[in-house]
Order: structure tokens, then C-alpha cells, then sequence
């Protein structure tokens, strides 16, 4: 039996004989029995920025948070600590966890200074992941900041260039934005293209459980290097509706690169499919296949084909009968985090004013809701409520905004609530 299974939906299962249709295709990745059990060796890099701006409760926050995971790690288990300011130094070696104590000495004489070199940090921490880098490993990086990079190589593509190098390498990359002054943006899209999580941690006193939280997602994934292969068939248009995952086109296929897998947390994304007419029957528009490495049997390139099928039609009435609900409400649940991403950005850059905004978001909560897309109803209506408690946008909402965003739209649902702290 495969590990995971592939999902494959259209959100119409007909199409008239007559003229092209578009369909929404849904491809979701699920463990098949999620109820086995599995505790993969890890190979961390904690990137720890160290610069004045961290002085006091963060770093000191930063320091708990280390000793916690570090003792919460098996012995066999790799760690390295990174920190960083303008200047960027590895402050314990990737190594067994022989030696805890002399690697919480390591973080102890952490101090703030300097100022922040996104970029360097990076780069080292990918390099001293790589020293125990193996492909039976969880290897990830651990980034954590409290600002925007003002040192060393400061421009995005570049530093976003690292997170796709590190991909490539068999790294993931989760990114931790503490307070309110980071760079949102380019942490999210760190993460994004690092195959990892994002997280806003709004006051130091969080971080040790937030450190906790994704060391937990990081001992239960099961399968890493996940992609999902679709291959047009005759004259087939694909087109990529959720941008929260890579994808690029391979010769005559596209492929959809999916993070790290975990035990709990299945992963979805929608496709844009534009059929062309046909005669009456049955075809085959695309063709699926989910590929992935299993951890638990140490299996590489573990590949489950999806079955998608499309009857073309001459009734009108068999395709009001053939609506599939389900795709619709989660392309509903994609448009709409993708909106709202747009309209908070609207309001915290003064283009649009609250009254408007929250009017635009009761409206599409009301649509969300008569549609069951009740998890997207649920944070418009969260964002809503804040944006008239706050009489607008703060810097704090934009960036819970995100990191709820980010969840909806990987299609694993956490079920909070952006609102609280």
C-alpha cells in the first residue's frame, strides 16, 4: 500500500460536446492511513539574529526557546546554531547531540549587536546544514528575525535566490518574524520557496512555544520531495490558480512542488483546465501522478497515479447535475484568501478606507458562507472584526493576515483565529 494518495477532482465530471469549457481541477496529497506512526531523524540549523534590536526579552526568549528544542531532541538528532547580525558566525557546528550542554554554552554567550544580514545568514546556515545533511533526514533551517536586512546583500532575489538554492539541496527553510518591524513579505516568500512555515510571533514571550510548534510539524512529516506531475492531454490548457506553491512547466508537463508532508496535514491545490470540444464519450483531459520520497520505508521516488476522467455531453441539464461542490468551495476558500491578502494591503497603504474595506469583507463573508466555504468566511469575518476594533490596519494584522493566508491556501487548515495573541 502507497503511503500517500492522490486526490483528483474536476468541479464539473461533464462537459458539453459543443465549444471549450473551463474546469477547476483539484489535486490534494494525503497520507493513506494517517494513523502510522513515525519519528524521522532531524538535521537542524537554528539562524538566530543576534542585532540590537534584539536585545533583551527576544534574545533572551530566542535562548530558552533553544534550550527547550535542544532538549527535546533525540541524541541522534543533528543541530547547528547560526547567529547573525552585520557580522554572520557559526556559533555551535552541525553535530550530534552528543554534547547538549556545551552547545546550550554555545547560545548562552549570544549577544546583541550590529545590525542584520539576511543574506549571509542564509548562506551559512545552508552550508552547515549540508555537513549532516542526509536524505533519510528531516533537514531544515530554523530562521529567526526581528527585521529587515540592512547589511551585506540586501535585495530580495538575491536572498530569495538562497531559499530556492537550499530547496534544490533537499533543505526547508521555516521562517519565524518576531514583532512587528520584519520584513513580512520576503519572510513569507523565504519560507514559500524554501518549502517551509511561516510564523508571526507578535511578543518574544511566544517564541519558545512557536519553537515547539514547528519542531512538532518537522518530527511528523513523512514524506519529503513531493511533486505532483499533470500532463495535458491533446489540446488541454493547464494554468496554476494557487501561487502559494512552485510550479513550472517540464517539456509538455506541469509540475507542482509541494512542501514536506506531515502525518495530519494533507496539501491541496487547484488547477485551471480549458477543454476543447469533442464528440460525445468519455476522455481523459490530464493525466496525475503524486511523487515522493517515504520516509518511513526509505523508498525514493514513490509514485500514485490519479485517475480524472471528463464525459462530454449534449444535455444542458447533466451539467447543472455534475457540479462537484467540493472543488468549488475550496477554489471559493483560494479566491477569497487571495482577496483579502489584496484588500488588507489596500487599507495599510491608505488606498482604500476602512469603512470600504470592511464593507468588501462582509460581502464576500456573506457569499463564503452560503457557498459552505465556512474556513474563509471565518478569517474574512476575523479580519473584519479587527479592521473596525482597529479603525483600520495595523502592522500586527497585516502580518497574522499573511500567516493565515498562507494556511488556508495550503489546503491543511490549523483552525485558528488570526485575532488572538
Amino acid at each position: 500500500m502507497p503511503l500517500l494518495g492522490l486526490k483528483c477532482a474536476l468541479s464539473n465530471r461533464f462537459a458539453l460536446v459543443e465549444g471549450s469549457s473551463k474546469l477547476k481541477l483539484l489535486l490534494e496529497a494525503a497520507p493513506v492511513d494517517p494513523s502510522r506512526e513515525f519519528a524521522p531523524s532531524l538535521n537542524l540549523t537554528l539562524i538566530i539574529d543576534r542585532s540590537t534590536s534584539m536585545m533583551g526579552e527576544a534574545l533572551d526568549s530566542v535562548k530558552r526557546a533553544a534550550f527547550h528544542m535542544i532538549d527535546s531532541l533525540a541524541d541522534s538528532d543533528c543541530v547547528a546554531i547560526v547567529g547573525f547580525s552585520d557580522q554572520v558566525s557559526v556559533v555551535s557546528g552541525s553535530q550530534p547531540l552528543v554534547d547538549r550542554a556545551a552547545i546550550k554554552q554555545a547560545v548562552e554567550r549570544l549577544r546583541a549587536q550590529g545590525a542584520t544580514n539576511i543574506h549571509g545568514a542564509i548562506d551559512l546556515g545552508h552550508r552547515e546544514a549540508m555537513r549532516h545533511y542526509s536524505a533519510d533526514r528531516i533537514n531544515r533551517m530554523l530562521f529567526l528575525s526581528d527585521g529587515e536586512a540592512t547589511a551585506g546583500i540586501t535585495e530580495d532575489d538575491q536572498i530569495l535566490a538562497l531559499a530556492d538554492s537550499a530547496r534544490r539541496d533537499g533543505l526547508s527553510i521555516s521562517t519565524l518574524g518576531v514583532g512587528e518591524e520584519y520584513d513580512e513579505m520576503l519572510l513569507g516568500q523565504i519560507a514559500r520557496r524554501g518549502g517551509g512555515n511561516h510564523y508571526f510571533i507578535q511578543t518574544p514571550d511566544a517564541i519558545p512555544r512557536i519553537f515547539q510548534e514547528e519542531l512538532a510539524k518537522a518530527k511528523s512529516v513523512i514524506a519529503k520531495n513531493v511533486m505532483v506531475r499533470v500532463q495535458p492531454q491533446g489540446e488541454t490548457q493547464v494554468r496554476m490558480l494557487n501561487q502559494r506553491y512552485r510550479c513550472e512547466t517540464v517539456g509538455e508537463e506541469f509540475v507542482v512542488y509541494l512542501d514536506e508532508l506531515e502525518a495530519a496535514r494533507p496539501q491541496a491545490t487547484i488547477l485551471d483546465l480549458e477543454v476543447v470540444a469533442r464528440e460525445a464519450g468519455e476522455y481523459v483531459p490530464v493525466t496525475a501522478q503524486l511523487i515522493y520520497d517515504n520516509l518511513l520505508d526509505h523508498t525514493r521516488g514513490e509514485t500514485v497515479r490519479g485517475e480524472i476522467r471528463l464525459e462530454y455531453v449534449t444535455e444542458g441539464s447533466r451539467i447543472r447535475a455534475g457540479i462537484n461542490r467540493e472543488v468549488l468551495r475550496r477554489w471559493e476558500e483560494l479566491s477569497a484568501m487571495q482577496d483579502l491578502k489584496v484588500i488588507v494591503d489596500q487599507v495599510k497603504d491608505r488606498r482604500i478606507d476602512a469603512k470600504t474595506a470592511v464593507l468588501e469583507l462582509d460581502r464576500k463573508t456573506q457569499v463564503l458562507v452560503k457557498k459552505k466555504a465556512i474556513e474563509a468566511a471565518r478569517v474574512l469575518a476575523a479580519v473584519s472584526r479587527t479592521i473596525v476594533e482597529e479603525g483600520g490596519v495595523s502592522t500586527s494584522l497585516a502580518k497574522r493576515t499573511m500567516v493565515e493566508c498562507e494556511e488556508v491556501e495550503k489546503g491543511a487548515t490549523a483552525g485558528k483565529t488570526i485575532i488572538e495573541e
